[in-house]
């Protein structure tokens, strides 16, 4: 077993008669015991072991990192050696490369506990497309899925600008160019003086071709970009490209179905150009790993309002379930890795019932904090959190203004943890009928998902697009707020249709601004345009008319940021050509 916490001594020389072995690795020269050194790693066993040139001499050239091989002789002879974020890449490589099955257990373990953003600046020199550990591909993959939540924390503001530039290179997962120049501006912002020299080589990040309109309304009135002289050098259109914008990375937010065909085999769909098109079948494997830092090839797909998820490998047609009730859980992960460092203060909006509805159905007037009559909000500091959870999971918030504490029970509520731009945001209903809105969310007790009501259980499922929270009643009475301009509007556009609730899943669309509600059993889908407030019903369908069998319905169907390059080759040949 390794032991982290003692350092490396120097590796002992051995030069027995008959016994002596030169190891020879890149400009260091070692002499050891054969026979110990073949005793104790199995890469020297199998070489001298079988009839191979090397097993005749008594001399050995290796090409491993200097650094790691040293702390591997070490291991050997003292069983310990010192594992840190900066050297457990290469230390893996080389322990991985010499078959010492232990040690690269030990260092997988270390790395997966231990590593967190704060670690990027770090690990990113490290990893190489082939290094095994950690490859650049599950890097990226990891940096381009959780793009949104990175720069929202302290931490990423204070990465050096190698960091930043090497982060919004990549091909992230956005919903507008717009979001990358934000996170550009932020970092700037926070040592202005020091970094403003620094903005126009990120500037050179953003992929001008596929900004649009979103982005040039608004870049010259952010500050120090109006003063940069050379601002005309990088802004680009498809037609006159400058950067060699690569691809538009807006373009990877797809709306997804899962249907569960047979026992632990599921279909999956895209829905592209007004059609689902099948990506193909996946059987289930419970060996695939459950790290939060993934492979290249896999996707966690999130569903029914975040209650539950599934972990695609799109390169070898498997899955497994994600688990959200363990210590190690996914979003106990997340919290850990990423948002319990996020920066913006959360803020509680009370939803109260005064409308007058059915007692499963609770409308609203306005959405405002109990016992605040001039204030519909309330920032909570990471101060205020004295009273915060009492043994029935009551949570209260603390106003400087006000004697005691604003106290909402949240024993047996119904809640969703829901994921918009970057930000985690619950939506929930008390057990006394009240609706009520928590964001931004970064306390872990909100990440635990035995507080959650299963999905099937609900009386209501919501959806959250940029500030903008959507909810759907059991009595498909449909709800919209604003959060942040405390806009409010509640309609009833389903009051003479056949829907049936159970039969409804509700996502957003974050790359064109809609809300989108599936009907399970037929694939049909009706769309709420936000900008115009109107609802269209689609001709889209997912099984033909004569299909009845109920387990030909859709399980769930969200609309996920997926990598296209991976998906691409997944679809059937007579789908190979679409433009996915």
């Amino acid at each position: 077993m390794v032991d982290p916490n003692k350092s490396s001594d120097p590796v002992p020389e051995v030069s027995e008669s008959g016994d002596k072995l030169t190891i020879m690795n890149r400009s260091k020269i070692y002499h050891v015991s054969k026979k110990f050194i073949c005793s104790s790693i199995p890469y020297f066993e199998k070489m001298f072991c079988c009839d191979l040139l090397e097993g005749k001499e008594n001399t050995v050239q290796l090409d491993l990192d200097e650094h790691s091989f040293d702390c591997v002789l070490n291991w050997i002879h003292s069983d310990s050696v010192q594992i840190e974020i900066e050297n457990v890449i290469a230390l893996f490589d080389v322990a991985d490369y010499l078959m010492l099955n232990d040690l690269s257990k030990d260092c997988y373990s270390y790395f997966h506990a231990n590593f967190t953003i704060e670690h990027l600046p770090i690990v990113i020199p490290q990893v190489t497309k082939t290094s095994k550990l950690i490859n650049s591909g599950s890097l990226n993959t990891f940096i381009c899925r959780h793009f949104l939540k990175i720069v929202k924390t302290s931490i990423f503001l204070k990465y050096p600008v190698e960091t930043v530039e090497y982060i919004c290179k990549l091909d992230l997962m956005i919903s507008s160019e717009y979001q990358v120049l934000e996170a550009i501006n932020d970092w700037i912002k926070f040592k202005a003086d020091d970094r403003k020299d620094c903005l126009l080589r990120l500037l050179k990040c953003i992929r001008w071709c596929y900004a649009g309109t979103d982005i040039s309304l608004k870049i010259m009135v952010i500050p120090y970009i109006a003063t940069i002289q050379d601002i005309n050098e990088i802004l680009c259109s498809p037609g006159n490209c400058k950067l060699g914008c690569a691809s538009n990375r807006t373009n990877q937010c797809l709306l997804v179905s899962i249907q569960e065909t047979e026992d632990l085999i599921l279909s999956i769909r895209v829905l592209q150009s007004h059609s689902w098109l099948p990506v193909g079948n996946f059987n289930f494997d419970d060996s695939m790993s459950l790290e939060f830092v993934h492979g290249e090839n896999v996707s966690d797909i999130l569903y029914d309002c975040g209650t539950k998820g599934v972990r695609i490998d799109w390169e070898a047609k498997k899955f497994c379930w994600l688990n959200f009730y363990s210590d190690d859980s996914y979003y106990l992960q997340i919290n850990k890795l990423i948002v319990c460092n996020q920066i913006a203060s959360s803020t509680i909006l009370y939803l109260k019932d005064n409308f007058g509805g059915c007692v499963d159905d609770p409308f609203i007037e306005l959405f405002h904090l109990r016992l605040f009559p001039t204030s519909r909000r309330r920032h909570i500091e990471d101060g205020a959190w004295a009273h915060e959870w009492a043994e029935d999971f009551d949570f209260c918030v603390k106003s400087p203004k006000c004697h005691g504490a604003v106290k909402i029970s949240v024993e047996n509520d119904e809640r969703l943890l829901l994921e918009s731009d970057g930000k985690f945001i619950v939506v929930g209903k008390s057990k006394d009928k009240h609706f009520y809105a928590l964001f931004q969310v970064r306390h872990l007790e909100w990440y635990k998902m035995k507080y959650y009501v299963d999905y099937d259980e609900r009386t209501f499922i919501a959806t959250v697009l940029g500030s903008n929270i959507f909810i759907l009643t059991q009595k498909l009475r449909f709800i919209q707020f604003n959060y942040e301009t405390n806009v409010y509007k509640k309609t009833a556009p389903f009051r003479d249709s056949e829907l049936e609730f159970v039969d409804l899943i509700i996502t957003s669309q974050q790359d064109n601004n809609k809300i989108l509600l599936v009907h399970k059993s037929s694939g049909k889908i009706h769309y709420f345009n936000i900008d115009s407030q109107t609802w269209t019903e689609t001709s889209i369908k997912y099984r033909k008319p004569d299909q009845i069998d109920s387990n030909d319905c859709i399980m769930t169907s969200t609309t996920v940021f997926l990598p296209l390059d991976k998906i691409n080759h997944c679809f059937k040949p007579k789908f190979s050509s679409l433009n996915l």
